[in-house]
This record gives structure tokens, C-alpha cells and sequence, in this order.
């Protein structure tokens, strides 16, 4: 906000005229961390300790570390810090945050409990509310959580992890439109770059308030995150299936088994994305791997059956409509039962049951 533009400003000009530069390094890496530009608050705390050792800028490096999930440097700075000065905040905020990580909520709390009384921003209190959030998050109390992210998020509206939490909550409390606005706000973070994981999720979001194409903009800008982000393929192969794209669902799968060779639920989106296109060698092909990945997948299996009622090998189509006719009804098409029992009767004929024939050519009728 302005105010944080004129601190930069007296903290840079301090700078220049070689005075209180440690300090004044401080005061910009706390600026930088708290509207999310982390690398720089990371170069600025470690510059203000080069020579000095200012607890606050080491507390600040570690919760630096920790916002980066360099979870052992990030203690390792905090227990020095609470060595010297037991009682500074930010270290205790910062030593519980690293027990939350552990699932130890109760002793997390306890340390907590001692931010009570920071009087506003420059004390630490948007990251005490920020805690009490995550706390009372864990414990299931999400309208408790909200308010306190609210109030966390009012207080630094620049950083994109107290937006991101609002949004996780609101998707948890089921308010899409809400948790989308809250996502937006986080992503838009000057300076800091969105996680794939973060897009996904919000293309997840727009996905569901039926936003097709924004879902698949925030899909495709994951994958620019992060090209080896498997949710963002998963997630945007079946958008593209659902929107009877299947070409383009085909080569999302196509690249995600060049992330990931042989993995069991792209190749068998994959299959079904090429059924879909009638590309049935390609299905055939795909459901095949997908058989050698896992073949106790009921899943697999039934699609594997389905291409495999389009091979142009008899034995294998007899095969395939065998195990497909054992499928439960909940699992079968009407289109499939029809191509089943005509490759059963076909089968039959040729076995000279002409009963048994009849009676399969006359289902698929």
C-alpha cells in the first residue's frame, strides 16, 4: 500500500547515504516478504546479517525458509534466534508453524497463545491471525477460520498465502464464486509467481461454475508453471473430453506419458479419449499398457474390454465380450451390450451353438 511505497522509499534513500544500513536492509526484506517476493527478502535478511546478528532479520529469514519449504534451515534459524530472545514473537510464530507441519496443533496453539495482545501489522499480528486460521482449520471450525484469515488477509492484503487461505476455506465451506474471487486476488500478486498446484485449483473452480475457457486458460498456465504437474494434465485432458474435444484431450495424455511413462490413469484417459474420436487402434494400444500397469482395475479392465470389442482379431473380440458381459449393469452402455452380444452370437456361430447364437444375436438386436 502507499505506506509500504514511502517506507521502501526512506529505507532505500537510508541506504544510499550509508546510514543504519543493516536496518534499513531489514525494513525492505520485511516489506518484500510480506507482499510475497520471497527471493528478494531472502537476499535482503541475509545481506543485513553479513557482519551483525539482528534476531528480528533472522526470525525474518526463517519464516522466509519456511514460506519456501526449506523446513530445516527455517528451524534451524528460529532456535537460534530463540536461544538469545525466547519471547520474539515472530520466531514462536514461526516454531509454531513448523509444529503444524508435524500435526502437533495442541503445542502449535500453545505458542500461539502467546502473540495474544500484538496491537496490529508491524507487531505480527496478520501472522497470528494467520496461525489461528490454519488452527482453527485443522479442528474443523471453518467459520472460526474464516474470520480469522479475513482478518489476517485485511491486514496484509498483499500476501498470497493469507488470500490463498481464504479461498481454501471458502472452497471447503462450498462458496465457489467466493473461494474463485479469493484465488484471483492471491494469483495476482505482483512479483510472485503462482504454484501449478494454486492454478489447478482455481481451473477446477471455474470448471465448476461451468467457466470452460477460463478453466482451461488456468490448466494451460499450471503446465507453463510447471510442465511435469500431473493434476493440471489430468485436469485438463478431461475438460477437453467433456467438451467433445477429443484430439486435443489425446495429445494432453500423449504429453503426460512422456512425464510419466506407463502411468496407469493416463493411458487409461487416453484409451477412452480415443474411443471417444474412433481412433480404435490407438484405444486398443493404450488400454493394452494399461492392462500391464494394473490389471485389477476394474476400471482398466472394463476399458480395455470396450476397445478390445473393436479389434480386428476375432479372439480377441470374443475375449472382450465375455468379460464385458460380466460387468455389472451400472458399468455397461446400451451401444456396448449391442456389440457385445453380437460378437458373443458371432463366437457361438462359428462354434456351431446355434442356440446359444441366436439367442446373443437376438440381444444385440
Amino acid at each position: 500500500d502507499d505506506r509500504d511505497d514511502e517506507a521502501a522509499t526512506r529505507f532505500n534513500e537510508a541506504i544510499a547515504a550509508g546510514y543504519q544500513i543493516a536496518k534499513a536492509k531489514v525494513g525492505l526484506a520485511t516489506l518484500a516478504a510480506r507482499s510475497g517476493r520471497l527471493k528478494d527478502a531472502e537476499t535482503l535478511y541475509r545481506e543485513a546479517l553479513n557482519g551483525e546478528d539482528d534476531p528480528e532479520a533472522r526470525a525474518g529469514l526463517g519464516l522466509v525458509l519456511l514460506s519456501t519449504g526449506r523446513d530445516a534451515e527455517a528451524a534451524a534459524e528460529f532456535d537460534r534466534v530463540l536461544i538469545a530472545k525466547p519471547k520474539l514473537w515472530r520466531a514462536l510464530y514461526g516454531r509454531a508453524r513448523l509444529l503444524m507441519k508435524e500435526n502437533r496443533w495442541n503445542e502449535a496453539k500453545a505458542l500461539l497463545d502467546q502473540g495474544k495482545g500484538l496491537k496490529g501489522r508491524s507487531d505480527g499480528l496478520d501472522l497470528l491471525h494467520f496461525g489461528t486460521a490454519l488452527y482453527e482449520r485443522s479442528q474443523g471450525r471453518l467459520d472460526q477460520a474464516e474470520t480469522a484469515a479475513l482478518l489476517a488477509a485485511a491486514l496484509n492484503p498483499a500476501d498470497p498465502d493469507y488470500a490463498a487461505l481464504v479461498a481454501t476455506i471458502y472452497e471447503e465451506k462450498g462458496v465457489p464464486a467466493l473461494a474463485i474471487d479469493a484465488w484471483e486476488r492471491a494469483l495476482a500478486t505482483p512479483g510472485r509467481e503462482p504454484s501449478a498446484e494454486a492454478l489447478t485449483r482455481l481451473g477446477g473452480l471455474y470448471q465448476r461454475a461451468k467457466r470452460y475457457n477460463d478453466a482451461r486458460d488456468a490448466f494451460v498456465r499450471a503446465l507453463g508453471v510447471d510442465s511435469t504437474y500431473v493434476s493440471a494434465y489430468r485436469d485438463l485432458a478431461r475438460l477437453y473430453t467433456i467438451a467433445d474435444q477429443g484430439d486435443r484431450a489425446i495429445r494432453v495424455y500423449q504429453k503426460w506419458l512422456t512425464i510419466v511413462p506407463a502411468d496407469r490413469d493416463a493411458l487409461l484417459g487416453l484409451s477412452e479419449a480415443a474411443l471417444a474420436a474412433r481412433q480404435n487402434a490407438l484405444a486398443l494400444d493404450a488400454a493394452g499398457k494399461a492392462m500391464a500397469a494394473d490389471s485389477s482395475s476394474i476400471a482398466v479392465r472394463r476399458v480395455w474390454a470396450r476397445a478390445s470389442l473393436k479389434s480386428p482379431d476375432s479372439a480377441v473380440k470374443a475375449r472382450a465380450a465375455a468379460f464385458y458381459l460380466a460387468l455389472p449393469d451400472s458399468l455397461r452402455t446400451p451401444a456396448e451390450d449391442a456389440e457385445a452380444w453380437f460378437q458373443r452370437g458371432m463366437l457361438d456361430l462359428t462354434a456351431s451353438r446355434t442356440d446359444a447364437a441366436i439367442a446373443a444375436l437376438t440381444e444385440a438386436a
